[in-house]
């Protein structure tokens, strides 16, 4: 064996990421080739930056839970990203706040082209999967979603196989599956109808053999759906793909992170929704008219308990007052969604209104300063998360903030240049309760 080292050359598939699709600032691209800013630190565009940290993603009533508690892992993993010679498995929980990863170098001991072939003509991955399948013989409904996320490969075969045994599934996890083109559309929809017609809660976030066939299929034969989940699901430009979803009138979580759904296809989803208590919009870049979205909810959607739409920058103070009349309202995530527009009076809307929240992010709200602030922290008693991160806010709205909110565990400061290190230190030392975050670094 020989000894090698080799940085990233590509990127082939990932789950996540920080930046739109028409940059690369942040972006996983940025994985590719040697370091440019290690081992320097601080704010870098050049990179690839993780939104998610510590447990606030993971505690929010909007993420999806894990259909079997059972088969959690010791360390699991949130999202992954596919390089051109190794997968990454990425765990946020453990993370003290963002992080941007600069490279990723692969080494290691390079076997002899005589052990390389033995390894491959010895069948190891085939055995491996004939075990797998002979441990799970006796099937059981209720062990699909284990079989799903043990076996190596999920394809047409398992799927046929997986039909003739299981007839009355309630939740069904294919994330991260059929990415290779080994699920047909003719297969999956036979399994739908076999296996899935009493299904409640189905999870495909990115599975890039979903089609809009798939989206009418699903429809059609799993009518008691509450919960469903399409993480970057893009079915193109064509303006009526996703509005079969309409026909899921039963659905209490939809979660549209990243696709490529249109702001008339999801007015008429929401209009056929009615029991709709979760949405997640976050990245969802063909949404243009998010103050006509707001408004249907406000007449549709009332009993809607959490909202993101993280990073869609088309949203005025009226879309944000429509909101306000979602009552039940606990978590509302409008980070960067006011780059441009004036906030005017909409936070104290939403403080008369959402007098429930306790999960409040309004990163990079341009034009927000102490005052338009203050009715929040006045009402919103129940606030637990409070994200401020690049609001042109002061030291004394957050000492503010850190005595009138009892229940205050995680203020997110970073990046407001007004308030002082030395305000900062004060804060830590007076409520070690609460995760305060003060990032001021661009660049060392």
């Amino acid at each position: 064996m020989s000894n090698f080292e080799c940085f990233a050359e590509g990127v082939l598939d990932y789950t996540a990421r920080y930046n739109h699709n028409m940059t690369i600032s942040y972006g996983p691209e940025n994985l590719t080739g040697k370091p440019v800013k290690y081992p320097d630190y601080g704010d870098c565009v050049d990179t690839y930056m993780l939104r998610k940290y510590g447990k606030w993603w993971i505690d929010s009533e909007n993420s999806q839970k894990h259909y079997m508690t059972q088969d959690i892992e010791e360390i699991p993993s949130q999202d992954y990203i596919t390089l051109s010679e190794i997968r990454l498995d990425l765990n946020h929980s453990l993370l003290n706040y963002q992080t941007a990863l600069d490279a990723v170098l692969l080494a290691g001991r390079q076997p002899t082209p005589e052990l390389q072939r033995k390894l491959l003509s010895s069948r190891l991955l085939t055995i491996q999967m004939d075990k797998s399948i002979k441990n799970k013989s006796n099937f059981d409904e209720n062990l699909i979603d284990n079989v799903f996320t043990t076996l190596p490969v999920i394809d047409n075969r398992l799927l046929e196989m997986f039909m003739e045994r299981c007839r009355a599934l309630r939740k069904l996890d294919l994330s991260w599956c059929g990415n290779d083109n080994k699920i047909s559309e003719e297969v999956f929809a036979r399994f739908l109808q076999n296996s899935c017609k009493h299904l409640t809660h189905l999870s495909l976030c990115h599975s890039k053999f979903i089609t809009n066939t798939s989206l009418k299929n699903i429809t059609q034969y799993c009518r008691d759906l509450t919960e469903i989940r399409l993480h970057d699901c893009n079915l193109g430009e064509n303006k009526s793909q996703f509005k079969d979803l309409a026909g899921l009138n039963k659905l209490i979580t939809l979660d549209l992170y990243a696709s490529s759904i249109h702001d008339d296809e999801l007015i008429y989803i929401l209009q056929n929704t009615p029991y709709l208590q979760h949405i997640n919009l976050d990245m969802c870049s063909n949404l243009k008219r998010l103050d006509s979205i707001t408004e249907i909810v406000s007449q549709y959607n009332r009993n809607l308990v959490t909202w993101s739409s993280w990073k869609i920058e088309r949203m005025t103070a009226i879309g944000v007052r429509n909101l306000a009349k979602c009552n039940r309202l606990r978590e509302l995530d409008l980070g960067w969604c006011f780059i441009s527009s004036d906030p005017e009076d909409c936070l104290e809307h939403i403080a008369q209104g959402c007098k429930d929240l306790r999960r409040l992010i309004l990163s990079r709200w341009r034009g927000v300063c102490d005052h338009l602030l203050l009715p929040i922290i006045r009402s919103c008693k129940q606030l637990t998360q409070l994200d401020l991160l690049g609001v042109y806010i002061s030291g004394d709205i957050c000492d503010i903030a850190l005595v009138s909110l009892p229940k205050l565990q995680l203020l997110d400061i970073s990046f407001c240049d007004a308030v002082k290190p030395e305000q900062v230190a004060v804060f830590k030392e007076y409520y070690p309760h609460v995760a305060i975050y003060h990032s001021l670094e661009f660049g060392v």
